[in-house]
């Protein structure tokens, strides 16, 4: 069984073309000899922004983040800019439009259909204008599957897209048991990998289960294999408890590449208020980049909460927040080096005290003395 002609279309490429070049099954590994060259008549990289400042027209990647942390809304954001061209988030430009296939394996085509329309308001534009630059399909089939690689081969001949998305890994990559193998878990994503070919990829996916509001890095990713395969990777999470009533969400941000590029921001997102009758969110969605200020952290906020009725000691810091003794160690060093608190010693422990300024932190609506506390 493959992907149906109806939703990915199968023409053959032109020969001798980008296409054909692009979607040439790769030459199986066991099939090549060892070959060594000078460097120096290595041709030097030819990099061209798919998106400028966020990724690259090749390599593959990883957008990875926690529960609710909007990864597919950013990721529709992210289709949606580069199969119109306009600036990604409104404001990062996207020097070529280019077409899109994404690979949908939660929800269904028409809550796709749906978030698309939404997030299309942002940038001004229609669903139709989106025709023919944007293919969406929302069948399961193991990456290592005829079904799968036969039909995004096909689709690759056919539009020859310049990013190609899968959402959510975990439904596409068959880990029988082995995700917490790398060689099983990096043998699956090369394999997608190299059927996608010359193109910049994205695959959506989980956390572990992390702390609340803590920064994130690579090693947070779910299972094995994804952070030595990932060339670029897009880091979400919440900076600050989310409102879904309202649609809106306080987000933190990383951006890498081994290429060296990156950034750690702030991402402020306002889906509108969510519709409980047409299950839908309202209004112009807007997403805004702004700088991830000292102290806005959640886990900074939470630990400064612990200790805001009087002077408290690491144990009942821990007990209060749910924290381990390195993290609430790492906090009191950051918080202390902020002016956030004093730590005095009562000659067998630790008292952390709150400063005026950190109560400022927590309730900056409130003018409080020094009194209050």
């Amino acid at each position: 069984m493959s992907l149906p002609e109806s939703q990915w279309g199968r023409p053959e490429p032109v020969a001798g073309s980008a296409s054909a070049r692009r979607s040439a099954p790769p030459t199986p590994a066991a099939s090549r000899v060892l070959e060594f060259q000078d460097l120096s008549s290595v041709p030097p990289s030819t990099l061209n922004w798919l998106i400028e400042g966020w990724q690259l027209t090749s390599g593959h990647g990883v957008v990875g983040g926690p529960e609710k942390a909007c990864k597919t809304w950013f990721l529709l954001m992210k289709a949606i800019a580069v199969a119109s061209g306009k600036p990604f988030l409104g404001e990062f430009a996207v020097p070529t439009r280019r077409k899109v296939l994404y690979i949908s394996g939660e929800g269904g085509l028409d809550l796709i259909r749906d978030r698309a329309a939404h997030a299309c308001r942002m940038y001004g534009i229609s669903l139709a204008d989106l025709d023919d630059w944007l293919y969406v399909t929302d069948q399961i089939a193991p990456v290592t599957s005829g079904a799968f690689k036969d039909g995004l081969r096909a689709a690759v001949a056919a539009h020859d897209p310049g990013l190609v998305i899968v959402d959510p890994a975990y439904v596409y990559l068959p880990a029988a048991g082995n995700a917490g193998d790398v060689f099983t878990m990096g043998g699956l994503l090369a394999n997608l990998a190299d059927v996608v070919g010359e193109r910049a990829l994205d695959v959506a996916h989980h956390f572990r289960k992390m702390d609340p509001g803590a920064e994130p890095g690579l090693t947070d990713l779910s299972q094995a294999g994804f952070r030595e395969w990932a060339g670029h990777w897009v880091l979400l999470w919440h900076n600050e408890d989310p409102d879904p009533e309202t649609g809106s969400f306080r987000l933190g941000v990383k951006v890498g590449s081994r290429r060296g590029f990156g950034r750690t921001r702030g991402l402020n997102v306002e889906l509108g208020a969510f519709n409980e009758l047409t299950l839908q969110h309202e209004g112009i969605p807007s997403w805004e980049v702004v700088k991830l200020e000292k102290g806005s952290n959640a886990d900074e906020k939470k630990f400064l909460e612990a200790i805001k009725a009087g002077p408290a000691g690491s144990n009942k810091i821990k007990e209060r927040t749910g924290f381990g003794a390195g993290k609430v160690g790492k906090l009191s060093k950051s918080c202390e080096a902020s002016g956030y608190l004093t730590i005095e010693t009562d000659g067998q422990r630790k008292l952390h005290t709150i400063t005026v300024l950190g109560l400022h932190l927590i309730t900056p609506d409130k003018p409080w003395e020094q009194g209050d506390y």
